[in-house]
């Protein structure tokens, strides 16, 4: 138990102590007499260590047991508010969440309490990257939050389990994609993308055996997401069983979008999700699809027909994209198959020179280490990744070993670098496979919130409702972080970075419960906020409706942004308008240069009166 000695308090006028200093404080909790031993065996606490007969240093037994004598004797333990909060990223979202309808949707569907935690949520998990609710109170005390204060990850966890309901997440579903709809969104491309970590969790009964990285075939969960395939908005989402495209809750999916009077044009897909039962599954469904291949026999037969042709950079097939190349033809998709499929054939220089000067680099390091050792007499050896690619001759007696590059085999290696696949349902040109399949990028920085922010390469959920409200959270999280993601980029500034400048635009505490903005804004937060509508002096305004919160001026709990008030007008017409008279006066053609035509100069004039008086 940890002792507080830099606080002094008085004594419990009822502890035991001694009238020495140096020794433990008690106090007695439950007497309990032994009468067959006639004496008492109470339970006692401490509560400190005297310093004297009537002071002691406290320590935590006390700070629980006695709060209002301490906070009396010990005033710098009060609670105040932070010296210093950080409003960027608080202002950006409150404004992505007004300007979209999100927040008054969520207000609507989950309620304040609810919507505002949900938002400090989303906000901490784009900023952070994690989704460990124990790292919520510290990471984001000094941020200005949607709640009245920081909760700690014991409400976090029970809020996810019992606060956010079904009921409520199918509600906001529906206004949110009906929001959608209003806005013009009737076409959307399904992103399917799942989870294939192990799922422990007993009372997870949603989760099933499927493809999970450890190869165990352990139960995982699986999810769906659609976007619109204009500006990536998020749309809707659907959670369910296992790990392999399911045709049924494709149907289902499609089913309810449609009664939404949202079009689905197709599916897209990553290699994940390359083999015959899943095409097999999209093809009974009716949907068309994209689908980036794996490496294999319809991939192969695309670079043996098309790669050179690619790398050596025909410009009869480049693509809008810097550095890319594409060509479409139709190849049979797997090894003794009659089937065939449509494949754009991708490639990239750019990758591709750094795919190939990261391996031959790595290769001839481990070369050189190797030999380096061998030559020293001692154990060398060969890092796994680039084993294939190096030729060991092994040798006995006095002859020492030798090691040497495998250039046929590194050669095949680069020469596959910059090479991608996508397969294809229908015809369709290179350049256009291209362009849809970049729409994955909009759900990859969602799925991004599961696995790298939202830290989803582990789940950390032991029950199906915590896992959706925890979805609920993230798609919620991905429609801020995909609206953001835009404004920045017609601010051109990347997203992180300007998440990063957000975090230095803060206001400062003068007083116990007042705050004052602090002008320190660059010019690239400036930039992104004037993309959502507000300029620096909003910040104050911000600043004003903190400290009416925390001094109990305004207790509603739903934000909204500043409304910046008119200057009112002063005595007097305003300095260059005209009054009644003038408006009132007709207009004259503007004097041009020169003396009119037909008009006389002063000398003339002066002569010809000389001339009338003679």
């Amino acid at each position: 138990m940890s002792v507080d000695y830099n606080a002094i308090v008085p004594i419990p006028g009822d502890a035991n102590h001694p009238k020495s200093s140096g020794k433990r404080v008690f106090i007695t909790t439950k007497k309990n007499y032994l009468p067959e031993k006639k004496y008492n065996n109470d339970t006692r606490i401490a509560i400190g260590i005297s310093i004297s007969e009537t002071e002691m240093y406290p320590n935590d037994n006390y700070k629980v047991l006695f709060p209002q004598d301490f906070n009396k004797h010990v005033p710098y333990e009060k609670k105040l508010p932070e010296f210093t909060k950080i409003i960027g990223p608080y202002v950006a979202f409150l404004a992505i969440g007004q300007h979209t309808d999100l927040y008054p949707i969520m207000i609507k569907s989950f309620g304040p309490q609810n919507a505002n935690m949900i938002m400090d949520y989303s906000m901490y998990s784009i900023l952070s990257h994690s989704n460990v609710a124990k790292d919520f109170q510290n990471t984001m005390r000094k941020h200005l939050l949607f709640s009245d204060k920081t909760y700690s990850d014991t409400w976090l966890s029970d809020f996810f389990k019992n606060k956010m309901t079904d009921e409520q997440g199918r509600l906001f579903r529906e206004n949110w994609i009906r929001h959608c709809k209003d806005r013009g969104i009737t076409k959307a491309w399904l992103c399917i993308d799942g989870s294939n970590d192990d799922c422990d969790a007993t009372e997870m009964y949603e989760a099933e055996p499927g493809h999970d990285k450890s190869g165990n075939g352990g139960p995982i969960v699986s999810y769906m997401w659609a976007v619109s395939s204009v500006d990536g908005t998020p749309i809707t989402y659907f959670p369910y069983r296992g790990s392999r495209v399911d045709s049924v809750a494709l149907k289902e999916m499609v089913a309810y979008l449609s009664e939404y009077g949202v079009e689905t044009e197709g599916v897209i897909l990553d290699r994940g999700f390359w083999n015959r039962d899943d095409i097999k599954c999209l093809t009974e469904a009716g949907l068309d699809f994209i689908m980036l291949m794996k490496g294999g026999h319809g991939f192969d037969q695309m670079i043996e027909r098309h790669g050179s042709a690619l790398r050596g950079e025909d410009v009869d097939h480049m693509l809008n994209t810097s550095g890319e190349y594409g060509i479409v033809d139709q190849v049979p998709i797997f090894k003794n198959s009659d089937d065939q499929l449509h494949v754009a054939l991708l490639y990239n220089n750019i990758r591709s020179a750094k795919s190939t000067n990261a391996l031959t680099d790595k290769v001839k390091d481990g070369v050189a280490c190797a030999r380096d050792n061998i030559a020293g007499n001692q154990t060398y050896t060969i890092d796994n990744s680039i084993r294939p690619y190096i030729i060991i001759q092994k040798y006995r007696g006095r002859k020492k070993d030798t090691v040497d590059v495998d250039t046929q085999e590194l050669q095949k290696a680069v020469n596959r670098f910059g090479f991608a696949a996508l397969a294809m349902s229908k015809p369709m040109t290179a350049q256009e496979a291209s362009d849809i399949y970049s729409l994955r990028q909009y759900s990859e920085s969602q799925y991004a919130i599961f696995k790298t922010q939202l830290g989803y390469d582990v789940l950390r959920v032991y029950t199906a409702e915590s896992w959706h409200s925890k979805f609920a959270c993230g798609f919620i999280a991905g429609i801020l972080r995909n609206e953001f993601t835009n404004r920045c980029t017609k601010a051109t500034i990347d997203s992180n970075e300007a998440l990063k400048e957000l975090s230095f635009v803060s206001m400062t505490r003068i007083r116990e419960k007042t705050y004052i903005y602090i002008r320190l804004m660059s010019l690239k937060a400036a930039s992104v906020l004037s993309q959502l509508g507000l300029v620096e002096s909003d910040m104050n305004l911000i600043a004003d409706a903190e400290n009416d919160r925390q001094n109990k001026v305004s207790n509603h709990p739903v934000h909204k942004l500043p409304v910046r008030e008119h200057a009112k007008r002063g005595p007097g017409r305003p300095k260059g308008s005209k009054n009644k008279r003038v408006k009132e006066k007709k207009p004259q053609a503007p004097k041009k240069r020169g003396r009119p035509k037909g008009s006389k100069n002063k000398s003339t004039l002066e002569r010809e009166r000389r001339k009338s008086k003679e």
